[in-house]
């Protein structure tokens, strides 16, 4: 046996290989039919500029005939023939396309809106026509049609290379959602999975609401397994099984090591422990340059509140952060409740602080400031992704205020943020409008104050830089208002972007004092954010400037 394979093996490493090279492709290039046949130039070929000359094994020689009249034929070419010549070290493919199957009639009967996939006058092709009908179907079941009677053909006529279309669409009446079974619960309660979807029974079906409920779960890190089923229908109503794994290991560690413009190299650490009866407990150090935070907090799910399911999260946290003008050493406790909608989200909290600043400056007194203040956050979200958006708008309001009864200071603090996506000249354009206004009697911690300036501000700007620009003072400002303009466009895997960011803070309300940082980028859209390098001026003062390196939402 052993002499048989040694044979086996002795003859394969000998077997002759050749060189590939095409003719009578007229209509593909050899690039193209390298890519179909699976060949690929290395990252060297393409540096150095090498010939591409990809070699094959002479027993695979067949089989890559086959795959290359296969996609001819996918191509449209019913009649197409490869022949394979050998030639000394060559392996000459020769093609005979033959006639191409012409569409000549294209014929839609639909009441829902559909672009079909070809014109008459074009060349037929079959994965063309394959991934037309799956998008419609996708689109139907984004719409809120499930039950849809869809029937597109194509009718071939080989003897004069022609293809006639036929499609069929009648949508019907929208579904809605009917029982809604929650499957492989072992230690987690079941109200915690439906107080996290965005989908109830009556609803009417939303594809994209299963999404975003997929996503949801998947975030409460409670699974390694979210899955969930709609293909079962009854008439016009869909019951929708939640199929779920939940994690054994109850104790998650993460630590990282990156750096980011705005707080430069950062050392994290992160701890959580799950427990799937009650809360989840989250220990979090993070430490770089200007900031060092430690926190420790608490999180449960799905607390009922009235008539609300709330998700509660108890933290105590420490921060240590440096201005230019002072530093800040925060002790912390909050108590806060969340809610997710599929649009509107919230949070309302009730903060304790005792904020100790020492200060580097005279005109910002060293003292110690112990607040007790409420505070809420709504986002109205339209966004078609929150990773990398592209189309839609949002609206973000937040209000905070103490009493001085309760606290050291008596304030009122409001940030307002809207921001809309459009398609524009094949790229996509975002406008971001920011406003924030504060209004207080006696001392306010600097903290607290507006200050501007890094990726997520006016990227010509190191971080929190731009200062209230009616003061000799390096102090934040009462009043805030930040403008954005970006426009992207794709170029193969990448985006190219233009931006101009301005930003007015202020002691006293005016518009006459303002920072302008225009620039370029490249953005990288990756799963688990977007890569983005970003430069900026001010075009008042070049010698302001900035290099922004980022990854995640900055807007």
């Amino acid at each position: 046996m052993r002499v048989i394979l040694l044979l086996f093996f002795a003859a394969h490493l000998f077997a002759a290989t050749y060189t590939i090279r095409f003719i009578g492709n007229a209509t593909f290039s050899a690039k193209r039919l390298y890519e179909e046949l699976g060949f690929t130039r290395s990252w060297k070929d393409r540096i150095l500029r090498r010939p591409f000359k990809p070699q094959v094994d002479e027993k695979l020689l067949p089989t890559l005939q086959e795959e290359l009249e296969y996609f001819y034929q996918e191509q449209g070419f019913l009649d197409a023939r490869v022949d394979v010549l050998l030639q000394e070290n060559t392996a000459l493919f020769r093609i005979y396309e033959g006639k191409p199957v012409i569409v000549r009639e294209v014929s839609v009967t639909s009441d829902f809106a559909i672009k079909p996939p070809f014109q008459k006058g074009e060349r037929f092709i079959i994965p063309k026509f394959t991934a037309f009908k799956k998008a419609i179907k996708k689109e139907l079941l984004a719409a809120g049609y499930c039950s849809a009677d869809f029937n597109p053909k194509a009718y071939i006529y080989k003897k004069t290379d022609a293809a006639y279309i036929s499609i069929y669409l009648k949508k019907g009446k929208p579904c809605t959602i009917g029982k809604i079974d929650v499957h492989n619960l072992s230690r987690l309660d079941e109200r915690i999975i439906r107080s996290h979807i965005f989908l109830h029974e009556g609803d009417e079906f939303n594809l994209t609401k299963i999404e975003e409920s997929y996503k949801k779960l998947y975030s409460l890190e409670y699974f390694d397994q979210v899955r969930f089923d709609y293909s079962k229908k009854i008439q016009n109503r869909v019951l929708l099984d939640i199929f779920l794994k939940e994690r054994q290991k109850r104790n998650i560690y993460r630590a990282g090591l990156g750096y980011e413009t705005d707080r430069g190299a950062i050392v994290s650490f992160r701890y959580r422990h799950l427990n799937f009866h009650t809360h989840q407990i989250t220990l979090n150090l993070s430490y770089s340059g200007i900031k060092k935070e430690a926190s420790l907090s608490i999180f449960t799910p799905s607390v009922r509140i009235g008539p609300l399911m709330l998700d509660m999260v108890n933290t105590f946290g420490y921060y240590y952060d440096t201005f230019d003008s002072f530093t800040s050493r925060k002790t912390t406790y909050t108590l806060k409740f969340l809610r997710d909608y599929y649009d509107i989200s919230w949070a309302a909290a009730l903060h304790f602080e005792r904020d100790r600043i020492a200060s580097k400056s005279s005109c910002i007194p060293s003292h110690t400031y112990e607040l007790i203040y409420p505070s809420l956050r709504i986002l109205f979200d339209r966004r078609d992704s929150k990773i990398f958006p592209t189309r839609g708008f949002y609206l973000l309001g937040s209000i905070e205020s103490s009493l001085k009864l309760f606290s050291s200071s008596d304030y009122i603090k409001t940030v307002t943020e809207g921001g809309i996506y459009l398609p524009l000249a094949g790229g996509d354009l975002f406008a971001k409008l920011k406003a924030g206004f504060i209004t207080h009697s006696g001392a306010l911690p600097p903290t607290k104050l507006f200050v501007a300036g890094g990726a997520r501000s006016n990227r010509a700007y190191g971080y929190r830089t731009i200062y209230a620009l009616d003061s000799k003072c390096q102090i934040g400002g009462k009043n805030l208002l930040e403008s954005t303009l970006e426009y992207r466009y794709p170029v193969k895997n990448f985006y190219v972007a233009a931006f101009w960011d301005r930003s007015y803070v202020t002691r006293k309300w005016s518009l006459s004092h303002y920072r302008d940082g225009v620039g370029i980028g490249v953005l990288y859209p990756t799963p688990i954010g977007t890569l983005k390098a970003y430069f900026g001026l001010d075009p008042k003062d070049l010698g302001q400037n900035l290099l922004s390196l980022y990854i995640g939402a900055t807007f």
